[in-house]
């Protein structure tokens, strides 16, 4: 291991230390250590483990001094709600009704300057003029908080987002030369590439806010997620253009290497270097250095140089997927491509083994990284990715020389733009086609990844151990020597895997509240491993929140069926999503008001449950469902609801559950005569530490009766961003305020993690 090489994995290892303890009280000590080791008075005479020492404190300065610069940050102080001006440099590729950012030269907080040039990201209106992209403009409107503490510090850039009421352009301001740039390229994309022009976005512009997310989720299922964003794959095949096109012009290597390397640079610079395209230019330009100074170079030395650049200039690079993934893919090239090219069959033509190798290489490197960020593992990738790299090694060129082309002559430049459009129709369908095959990909849980990938360390870690500690005589042995070392190191990696659950973090009792928009999906799972869902969220003829969001949600934490489902009523909102899981899970019980209704989805949804094989239970008020130390106790619909209601909400399910000393309430779209009636039948009985507030805090629901026995601490509105409804209800909120309860909101925290234990303490984190 060269020295540059342990000084980048010593400082990124305390990075990651720094900004998972965050705060001043650890980056001063570690600074002061760090500098005190470094200092030319003892850095000759200290050992080299020392100075090895001294950067792993670098890093941990560095990453808590990161992490309480977010926490500090002046995004995170502007309150929720609050009216905002804003005038700067908007994003390039801002469309209406989409998201965008802006690069804040003044801000006004409810009418008084604030000191926050930063970056801040906006909801654009529907009316938006497209023209006012990538120019001066002052926007109003309201700053609508989107953090919630994690385990992590979060990019204070999502901290909130501005939902834009206004837009107009400073007349008196010119834009940035290179913003004029960027609008040119999004104009010339939108115009040329018809209805691939998301995908075009995407894979030359690093945007991705315009593309389906049905696409997305294919590419992902494919394997094939990395190509939808800006990676070293992409500089490469520009730097290769760039390269053809210096080697027609008969330039010299040297020459011809200077103007790609130069180009590649101007291109990240224009896409803003994202990490994974920052990485391969810089290991770009310092192999061009090491080739110009005629010094020999280490391909996981310049690989090592690319991260301790990236990671100083931005300590908190290194939680991002993109920047994980890049460099986890170029080192399994660098490791394992070489190993897997000599065992592949000696039959096969050199060509194909080129090909076959990296993407395994790559693929085994980046797999378990994949599965923990996305809960996925593509099977599928290795072949997929064989198919669509040529796809994409002759799209991009077609797109750039279309875009090129166009400027100079335009019909030239159309016709380019039809053959990069059918490329990327090809590179579409081939993600469609692999995501949709039988056993393509599989969801899988975080804590699943992360003991695979301890009980691997374990593995290789340990076989010093059982070398040194498991006689066996080889000589005499031979092949079963080694076959016996190898099952002991197995039985230990097992023996990880299998004891790994004790660990698991949190423990007890987890109630998910998943974001599904203006509905309900409540996941919670019990220390039996059994899962309960309460709703499956809405659905339409474009969004399907059982299919898109529930699902995902449940197989990423480790869900293989549903034990106990709750349909609280035959409502679009919170029924919506029924069928997709039916047909995605097995499902144990179905639990329901009961209740005939003409609602065509409704008897559907009851179908399909009919056809899972599943028992139904009809909600009965003094029914408990027992799920592992965990009860659900049902409260409600009774004999009044049933009788002759008015609306379905009025026999809604109301649920208490029970852990311990823990309760949480649940109920459903129940309105406020069905709280005053549990609360006169149950009263104290109703305490909970978490009520789930009714009908999405309508003003129709969550009264002071309810709130004065539940005496919550923590109240979930599951609710969808800038409803139609107004919900939740400014009475409401004041309401659960007076009261001293903890708001939770899904349209500002996304979907939350609740982890309880039996003693009735909770922690909440949010995804956003």
């Amino acid at each position: 291991m060269t020295p540059l090489l342990e000084i980048a994995l010593l400082f990124t290892a305390g990075d990651v230390i720094g900004l998972r303890a965050g705060g001043a009280p650890v980056c001063g000590p570690a600074l002061i250590a760090a500098l005190a080791l470094l200092s030319p008075g003892l850095a000759g005479r200290l050992d080299r483990r020392l100075v090895r020492a001294a950067f792993a404190l670098l890093g941990i300065a560095a990453g808590a001094a990161a992490a309480r610069a977010v926490s500090l940050d002046c995004r995170n102080r502007v309150p929720d709600g609050a009216a905002v001006t804003v005038t700067g440099l908007l994003d390039a590729g801002a469309q209406a009704g989409g998201r965008a950012t802006i690069e804040v030269s003044e801000i006004r907080v409810a009418a008084r300057r604030s000191g926050c040039e930063r970056r801040i990201r906006l909801r654009m209106p529907e009316d938006m003029d497209d023209a006012l992209a990538g120019n001066v403009v002052r926007v109003t409107g309201n700053w609508w908080r989107t953090g919630m503490p994690g385990r992590w510090p979060q990019a204070p850039d999502r901290a909130g987002t501005m939902s834009v009421r206004s837009i107009r352009r400073v007349r008196a301001a010119r834009p940035h030369p290179l913003s004029a740039l960027r609008r040119l390229a999004f104009n010339q994309v939108r115009k040329r590439f018809g209805t691939e022009t998301a995908l075009a976005e995407s894979l030359l512009l690093a945007r991705r806010e315009s593309l389906d997310p049905a696409v997305a989720q294919d590419f992902a299922a494919a394997g094939l997620s990395h190509l939808l964003a800006i990676s070293g794959a992409h500089v490469g095949i520009l730097t290769a253009m760039v390269l053809l096109g210096a080697g027609l012009a008969r330039m010299t290597p040297r020459a011809g290497a200077v103007v790609a390397t130069t180009t590649a640079v101007a291109y990240v610079i224009l896409l803003g270097a994202p990490a994974a395209a920052a990485r391969a230019v810089i290991q770009g330009i310092a192999l061009l250095a090491s080739r110009l100074t005629q010094r020999p170079s280490d391909r996981l030395t310049l690989l090592a140089a690319a991260g301790l650049v990236l990671i100083g200039v931005d300590p908190m690079a290194v939680l991002g997927a993109g920047f994980q993934l890049s460099f986890a893919g170029v080192f399994g090239l660098l490791m394992f491509g070489r190993p897997i090219a000599r065992s592949l069959p000696a039959a096969w033509p050199r060509p194909l083994v080129a090909a076959v190798a990296p993407t395994l290489a790559a693929t085994a490197a980046t797999a378990p990284i994949a599965a923990w960020h996305f809960g996925l593992i593509a099977f599928i990738g290795p072949v997929s990715n064989l198919a669509a790299a040529p796809v994409l090694a002759l799209a991009i060129p077609a797109m750039v020389l279309s875009l090129g082309t166009g400027l100079v002559v335009g019909p030239v430049g159309q016709f380019l733009a039809g053959g990069a459009e059918a490329l990327l129709a090809l590179l579409r369908h081939i993600a469609t086609v692999a995501a949709n095959l039988p056993g393509s990909h599989a969801w899988v849980a975080g804590d699943a990844v992360t003991a695979s990938v301890v009980a691997a360390a374990v593995f290789l870690l340990c076989g010093p151990a059982v070398r040194r500690n498991v006689r066996i005589d080889s000589d005499r042995l031979g092949r079963r020597g080694h076959g016996a070392r190898l099952l002991v190191r197995s039985g230990v990696a097992t023996c990880v895997v299998i004891i790994w659950p004790a660990f698991r973090p949190g423990g007890g009792l987890e109630i998910h509240a998943i974001d599904v928009g203006q509905g309900d999906a409540f996941a919670i799972h019990t220390p039996a491993d059994q899962w309960i869902l309460i709703d499956t969220g809405p659905a339409s003829d474009d969004f399907d929140a059982g299919r898109q969001r529930v699902a995902p949600w449940l197989r990423a934490h480790g869900a293989r069926r549903i034990d106990v489902l709750v349909l609280t009523h035959p409502h679009m909102d919170h029924i919506g999503g029924a069928r997709a899981l039916l047909d995605a899970f097995h499902v144990n019980v179905v639990v329901d008001p009961a209740v005939a209704s003409g609602n065509e989805m409704y008897i559907e949804t009851l179908e399909a449950a009919a056809r899972s094989g599943g028992s139904w239970v009809a909600a009965e008020p003094g029914r408990e469902i027992d799920a592992g130390r965990v009860v659900l106790r049902v409260l409600a619909p009774d004999s009044v609801s049933l009788d002759a209601p008015r609306d379905p909400n009025d026999f809604s399910v109301v649920v208490r559950l029970e852990y311990g000393r823990f309760g949480a309430l649940f109920l459903g779209d129940a309105p406020r005569a069905v709280e005053d009636r549990i609360v006169a039948r149950y009263g104290s009985r109703l305490a909970s530490q978490v009520l789930k507030v009714g009908h999405h805090g309508s003003r129709s629901a969550t009264g002071d009766s309810l709130l004065r026995v539940v005496r919550p601490q923590v109240a979930l509105i599951p609710v969808g961003r800038r409803n139609r409804y107004g919900h939740p209800d400014p009475g409401v909120l004041d309401r659960l305020h007076r009261y001293g309860v903890r708001i939770v909101r899904t349209d500002e925290s996304g979907s939350v993690i609740m982890r309880v234990r039996p003693d009735g303490s909770l922690r909440l984190f949010g995804s956003r």
